[in-house]
């Protein structure tokens, strides 16, 4: 590592649309509604991560994490006949890590430790469907 600023910008997506149980798929069609579990239907992630590393020395380097999340979620709820869905846009859980690596003149081993803040949203409603606002 050279000392400096470093600065990325990812983006991540997810599409769930696979109902799985254990090691295999399940076919949606084959369960009778109301089920006794939860069917989701998707769920798709879009996560955009800004990420800012500096290293002020070779030895030394901080790390800073900061995603935006964008979350779709549609499910029909144990008990119901017609899904519900949820739409959710917010910033994640910021994390800060920083790093060693002046064990050897090689720098090739190190420690690394961190904090993961809780600033992201922990809950979201259903805003359609027979669950809305719950």
């Amino acid at each position: 590592m050279h000392p400096g600023v470093r600065v990325e910008l990812r983006h991540n997506f997810l599409n769930q649309t696979q109902l799985r149980t254990d090691r295999g798929t399940v076919d949606r069609a084959a369960i009778a509604l109301p089920a006794d579990r939860e069917i989701e239907q998707s769920t798709i992630n879009r996560t955009t991560t800004l990420d800012i590393d500096y290293s002020p020395t070779a030895d030394w380097g901080f790390n800073v994490q900061l995603p935006y999340i964008n979350r779709s979620h549609t499910t029909i709820v144990e008990g119901d006949t017609d899904s519900s869905g949820s739409q959710s846009n917010h910033i994640g859980d910021v994390k800060l890590v920083a790093r060693y690596q002046g064990f050897t003149p090689m720098r090739n081993i190190g420690l690394q430790f961190g904090l993961k803040l809780p600033t992201g949203d922990y809950k979201t409603n259903f805003n359609r469907g027979p669950q809305q606002g719950k």
